[in-house]
C-alpha cells in the first residue's frame, strides 16, 4: 500500500506558493491601474496646461516671469533700488529706533494738532538726514506711472520676494514725516507725503503674487491711517480736503485682481513642486510624493481654476469661509491654498472698508468748515450734494452703518471690522476715550477722531 505523505507534504509547498502568486498577481494588476490612470492623469494634465499657457495663463516659472516682465517696467528701476538701500537699511532702524513708525513709539495725539512732542526734535533731526533721499523719492513716486521692475529669480515657492519686503520701509519713514508734517503745521509737506505714500505702493503693486499683494494692500492701510490722524489737525482748508478725497479715490477692482493672483498662485505652486528646492516644508515625505502625482496636480489645477470665480457669495463669502480641519477633496495643495484665499479675501474687505471710513471722515471734517459745526448725523452728509460722499460711504462692507457721534469740538466715526469667521456688531454707543484728547481706549477696532 502506497504511502499518502509525499503528496501532502506537495500540497501544503503548493499553498503558499499559490497564495503568493494570487497576492503578486492582485498588486500588479492594482499597479497597472494606477499607473494607466496616472498616464492618463498626465495626458489630460499637459492638455490643460497647453490650453492655458495658449491663452496667456502663467502654469510655471518660464511663464510667471514673462507675466511679471510684461505687468512692470523698467523705467526709474534703478532709482529705486538706491532708495530701497537707503530706507530698508539698518542705519534707519537704529537712529529711528525710538520714533514712531521706524522705530517703537507713536504719535501723541497732541503732536498730530500741533501741540506738544516731546520728540520733535529728534524726530526733525533724523528727517533732516534724509532730506536728501525724501526728495529723490517724492521725485521717483511721481515720475512712475506703472510697477516698477526688478529682477527677480522664479523658482516656484522659493522665489524671494525682497524688493517688496523693502518697499514697506518708505510707508514707515513716510508716516513719519507725514506726522511731523502735521506737528509744524507744514500742509505741502503734509500733502507730498500723502501722495508719495500712496505712489510708492503702488511702485511694488506686484499682482503676480499673493504675498505682495497683501504687503500693498497693508501700505495702503497706512495711507489711510494717516489721513485718520490728519483729521485731528487743523491745517486742511478746503481745497485740501478735496485733494484728500482725490487720493482715496474709488473702490478697487478687486474682483479682477483675484482672477489674476489665484492663477498665478497656482503657476507658482505647480512650479514649486517640480523645483528640487521646494520652500514649503509642510510638503515633504510620502505626502510630497503624493501632492507630485500627475492626478493630484490636475485635481489642483481644476480647483486653482474654479478658485478664480469669486462666486454669488463675493469676497464676503470667501472671507467668512471656515477651513477644513482634514484634507479636502482636491488634496494637500488645495489645503495648503484654501488659508491663503481667505486671508486674501479679508484684507481685500479691510481695506475697502477704511477707504469707506476716510471719505466719510473727509465729509464730516468739510462739513463742518462747511457750516461751523459738525452734522448731527452720517445721513445728513448725503444731503450736501457738493460733499459727493456715496451711500455706501456710511457703512459697512456687510452694510451695517458706522458708529458716529459728536460732542463740543470732537466728533468720533467708528466700527469693529475684524474680518473673520463672523462679523462683530457696530456699536452705536460712543467706546470708552480719553476725555481730553478724545482717542478711543484698549483694542477696538478703527476709530476715526476728528477736530
Amino acid at each position: 500500500m502506497l504511502s499518502s505523505q509525499p503528496n501532502n507534504q506537495r500540497s501544503w509547498i503548493r499553498k503558499p506558493v499559490t497564495w503568493l502568486a494570487i497576492t503578486l498577481t492582485v498588486l500588479i494588476g492594482l499597479l497597472a491601474g494606477v499607473v494607466g490612470r496616472e498616464l492618463i492623469a498626465k495626458r489630460q494634465l499637459n492638455q490643460q496646461l497647453s490650453d492655458l499657457k495658449a491663452k496667456g495663463v502663467p502654469v510655471d516659472n518660464s511663464t510667471m516671469e514673462s507675466y511679471f516682465v510684461s505687468t512692470t517696467s523698467t523705467e526709474n528701476s534703478v532709482e529705486w533700488r538706491a532708495l530701497s538701500g537707503v530706507f530698508a537699511s539698518s542705519w534707519i532702524f537704529t537712529l529711528g529706533a525710538d520714533l514712531p513708525y521706524v522705530g517703537n513709539k507713536s504719535t501723541p495725539a497732541k503732536a498730530l494738532r500741533g501741540e506738544e512732542w516731546s520728540d520733535a526734535a529728534k524726530a526733525e533731526e533724523f528727517l533732516k538726514e534724509l532730506t536728501p533721499w525724501m526728495e529723490r523719492l517724492h521725485q521717483a513716486a511721481e515720475k512712475t506711472k506703472r510697477p516698477v521692475w526688478h529682477p527677480i529669480h522664479f523658482n516656484g515657492w522659493s522665489t524671494l520676494l525682497g524688493p517688496v519686503q523693502e518697499s514697506r520701509s518708505f510707508s514707515r519713514v513716510l508716516s513719519l514725516d507725514f506726522d511731523y508734517a502735521l506737528y509744524s503745521k507744514d500742509r505741502e509737506r503734509a500733502i507730498q507725503d500723502l501722495k508719495t505714500l500712496r505712489s510708492s505702493a503702488e511702485a511694488y503693486h506686484w499682482d503676480a503674487f499673493v504675498v505682495s499683494e497683501l504687503v500693498y494692500e497693508a501700505q495702503v492701510l497706512m495711507f489711510y491711517q494717516a489721513i485718520f490722524r490728519s483729521m485731528r489737525s487743523s491745517i486742511w482748508n478746503a481745497d485740501d480736503l478735496q485733494e484728500l478725497k482725490s487720493l482715496v479715490g474709488e473702490r478697487q477692482d478687486f474682483e479682477d485682481r483675484w482672477t489674476r493672483l489665484q492663477q498665478n498662485e497656482m503657476a507658482m505652486s505647480l512650479a514649486g513642486l517640480d523645483s528640487d528646492d521646494v520652500a514649503l516644508t509642510e510638503i515633504s515625505g510620502p505626502m510630497r510624493w503624493f501632492a507630485k502625482l500627475p492626478s493630484s496636480k490636475l485635481r489642483f489645477v481644476e480647483e486653482s481654476l474654479q478658485a478664480r470665480e469669486i462666486g454669488s457669495g463675493g469676497l464676503m463669502g470667501i472671507a467668512l469661509t471656515k477651513q477644513p480641519q482634514e484634507m479636502g477633496k482636491y488634496g494637500i495643495l488645495s489645503q495648503m491654498l484654501a488659508s491663503s484665499r481667505t486671508s486674501l479675501a479679508r484684507a481685500m474687505l479691510n481695506l475697502e472698508e477704511s477707504r469707506r471710513l476716510a471719505h466719510a471722515a473727509i465729509a464730516i471734517k468739510q462739513y463742518k468748515l462747511l457750516h461751523g459745526s459738525f452734522p448731527q448725523s452720517l445721513e445728513i452728509l448725503q444731503k450736501e450734494a457738493q460733499l459727493g460722499l456715496a451711500a455706501s460711504c456710511i457703512q459697512g462692507v456687510d452694510q451695517s452703518p458706522f458708529g458716529y457721534r459728536q460732542k463740543g469740538d470732537t466728533a468720533w466715526i467708528w466700527n469693529t471690522r475684524a474680518i473673520g469667521n463672523e462679523f462683530s456688531p457696530i456699536p452705536q454707543e460712543l467706546p470708552e476715550h480719553d476725555p481730553n484728547t478724545g482717542e478711543v481706549r484698549g483694542t477696538f477696532g478703527t476709530a476715526v477722531v476728528i477736530n
